[in-house]
């Protein structure tokens, strides 16, 4: 989407024009998806730049999962839970999520591409790891680990129409083996406008994926640019330090 939209600024500014109904006019966007023009409505401009409206993925996960990791996490950490201790988990969440994550197929994911979109893998292994979950937590071990397996037995999925207008909040149950029931709601997980990042934990985001693929010197000047892009003249002066070394591949 990106490519294509450079692509067709470049066009118009070259002087390239295209159908002016492609909007409002007759089987235009307005008519074919929305069922009327009545129903396109411009949105009015933000208070702020569209820019600091970025959200990052703090864990390595389909944008949904987000939440409730968060509040797994949180459950895990601040109760010094570990495997055997879980005897159920409770995940509400929205339509969306449940449906998208929670498909049968996904609950013991053989790949990444899998594994990330499972709510079940991804409650599991953060149980696991102590919510420490990373690129590299992704493994062919951890998808076949028995004690995973366990834990994505005890992982249920519940849809909360309250959570459908404000994805990827979630609120996470968790019922112990010694009788305790843990909850913990996250409306705003790590990374969302309302809960940025540090600059720090950009730069560990970045190492995880980088670290084997750059030295950390490479990495320093990375991402000492990329927090002075406003600073930069021409962009271009940050593509030469993304280049990764032929001994890495």
């Amino acid at each position: 989407m990106a490519e294509r939209g450079v692509f067709a600024a470049y066009l118009a500014r070259r002087g390239f024009t295209g159908p002016e109904r492609i909007i409002e006019g007759n089987k235009g966007f307005a008519h074919s998806l929305l069922r009327g023009v009545e129903n396109y409505i411009v949105k009015p401009l933000p208070n702020d730049y569209y820019l600091m409206r970025t959200k990052m993925k703090f864990f390595p996960t389909e944008s949904t999962n987000q939440g409730h990791l968060a509040a797994t996490t949180l459950l895990v950490t601040e109760h010094g839970l570990e495997p055997d201790d879980i005897a159920e988990v409770v995940l509400r969440m929205s339509k969306r999520t449940v449906v998208h994550n929670g498909d049968p197929v996904k609950k013991y994911p053989r790949n990444k591409e899998g594994a990330d979109h499972s709510a079940y893998f991804m409650t599991a292994l953060a149980i696991v790891t102590g919510g420490c979950v990373v690129p590299s937590s992704f493994s062919d071990a951890a998808y076949a680990d028995p004690v995973i397996h366990r834990l994505i037995e005890k992982v249920r999925l519940e849809h909360g129409p309250e959570y459908d207008a404000i994805t990827p909040a979630a609120l996470v149950t968790i019922r112990t083996t010694d009788g305790r029931v843990l909850a913990k709601r996250v409306n705003h997980p790590r990374g969302t406008p309302e809960n940025r990042m540090s600059d720090s934990e950009l730069r560990d985001k970045f190492v995880e994926c980088a670290g084997e693929r750059m030295p950390s010197d490479q990495i320093d000047q990375v991402v000492e640019t990329c927090l002075a892009l406003d600073a930069l003249d021409d962009i271009g002066g940050l593509m030469p330090l993304l280049v990764v070394r032929q001994e890495a591949l």
